[in-house]
């Protein structure tokens, strides 16, 4: 059989192509309805374009908000947004914020959280520069305490006052910036316009929330030295800025969340009287805290030996401490009702006071023998608790570690226990076991408090060897 030449398939392909022409002409289909403007060709493409933007959609959907990818979550938490238990990110603050994160076409995959209404919206923009809209990612001051905009911050201003000086090297010193500070310009505040923290019990300052901005007006920084301790109403504390952590040391009752500075440290809030039983609802530290980390929304020393905050609105059951924490420190735990297990790893040596204070759905921990101190108030008002175990190592029982665990019926004490102080065990009206794991001449050696009456009453079984 002959072949056909390249020639005589040119002609064949015009002829069905006009063949197809005429055919449709003759159906009534102009040349226009295929390529014109809204020509059949042009609404398949319109069709093929609207197909694969909803699948990019999908595709954004999945990986930027509702299970982002590691990659995808590690761009949004550097930039300081707050991804929630299911991988969901939530714009933190900033509204209308556009930042590339280097995937995606020509390796500019360009996304844009604008805030509209009371709501953050995640948008992508495509090659071809249209927008696409994700989804939504975070309410504004909806479950996130930390969601601010300019407007916040104008009105904190307006209730503030302050002066602009330059940074000297005894100004450096006294308030301990770093050296490349020399020479900028700071904004420090130091007073309310009204004195609000002057005022007389029972009146309250206007705005709920305060944010101190990075700058105001021509200065590279702001830093502050003003006491919150009057300023009723307030519930949220946000510093923007790197400086300025409470040189007074004193905040308001009514606050419950807390972003503090860069140079913060969450030891000196809590070593002050005025906090001495006060808590808070949330802290979020600076990503770039010289001091801490966060894993998690839990709050670390940068090492990760020591852990501060556990956040009381997460909802786990189970929490546990990673491995290499040395200490728990003072009221890490306080009020988390949610925790009914908490697994204490064998790396801890000190459980600082009220550690577990009000943990009021714990049921099961265990204190490793390496843990040498329990603070006052470690367990107080763990209402669920029902046995403990003492580690070997411990000497010493202090006051009010288990005050009010009206559900304790047992306890497991070493030999190497020496003192049992007041109240340790007050209110502790189901305890009627203890074990004790020396003798009888060992127990009467012990000194043991007053305000431990149900302590006191409970049976002995002396030389335990159990569990």
């Amino acid at each position: 059989m002959r072949k056909a030449s390249k020639n005589e398939k040119g002609i064949t392909l015009i002829a069905l192509v006009v063949t197809i022409v005429v055919l449709l002409i003759l159906a009534g289909v102009s040349i226009s309805m295929l390529t014109g403007e809204n020509g059949i060709i042009t609404q398949a493409q319109e069709a093929k374009l609207v197909t694969e933007r909803s699948s990019l959609k999908e595709q954004l959907q999945l990986d930027a908000v509702a299970e982002a990818d590691k990659d995808s979550l590690e761009v949004f938490k550097s930039l300081g947004y707050v991804v929630g238990e299911n991988n969901q990110v939530k714009a933190e603050a900033i509204p209308n914020l556009q930042l590339t994160t280097g995937r995606g076409t020509n390796g500019k995959d360009i996304y844009i959280i604008e805030m509209q209404g009371d709501r953050y919206q995640l948008i992508y923009i495509d090659k071809n520069g249209d927008r696409i809209e994700v989804g939504e990612v975070g309410q504004v001051g909806e479950d996130n305490p930390f969601s601010y905009t300019q407007a916040d911050i104008d009105e904190t201003l307006k209730y503030f006052k302050w002066r602009i000086e330059e940074v000297t090297e005894e100004l450096k010193e006294e308030k301990g910036y770093s050296d490349d500070m020399l020479g900028k310009k700071v904004a420090i505040i130091y007073d309310t316009v009204k004195s609000y923290y002057r005022l007389h019990e029972g009146e309250v300052f206007p705005i709920k929330k305060i944010v101190i901005p990075n700058t105001i007006e021509d200065s590279d920084f702001v830093d502050i030295e003003y006491s919150f301790e009057g300023i009723a109403n307030v519930d949220t504390i946000i510093y923007l800025n790197d400086y300025g952590m409470f040189r007074n040391y004193e905040v308001a009752n009514s606050v419950k969340n807390i972003k503090i500075a860069k140079y913060g440290k969450i030891d000196e809030i809590y070593s002050t009287s005025s906090f001495y039983n006060y808590y808070f609802d949330s802290i979020m530290i600076d990503k770039n805290s010289p001091y801490y980390t966060a894993v998690n929304d839990v709050i670390f020393s940068k090492d990760m030996t020591e852990l501060y905050f556990y956040p009381r609105e997460k909802n786990d059951t189970i929490y546990i401490i990673p491995n290499g924490v040395t200490s728990i420190r003072e009221r890490a735990f306080y009020d988390c009702s949610s925790l009914i297990n908490i697994i204490i790893p064998e790396s801890v040596t000190s459980i600082r006071e009220s550690a577990f204070l009000g943990c009021s759905s714990l049921t099961n921990i265990t204190i490793p023998d390496s843990v040498t101190n329990i603070g006052t108030y470690v367990f107080s008002n763990c209402s669920n608790l029902t046995n403990i175990t003492i580690p070997d190592s411990v000497t010493n029982i202090e006051t009010y570690v288990f005050s009010n665990c009206s559900n304790l019926t047992n306890i497991t004490i070493p030999e190497s226990v020496t003192s049992i102080e007041n109240s340790a065990f007050y209110n502790c009206s189901n305890l009627t076991t203890v074990n004790y794991r020396g003798t009888q001449e060992q127990w009467n050696e012990i000194t043991i408090g007053y305000d431990n009456s149900y302590f006191k009453n409970a049976t002995i079984n002396y030389n335990y060897t159990g569990e």
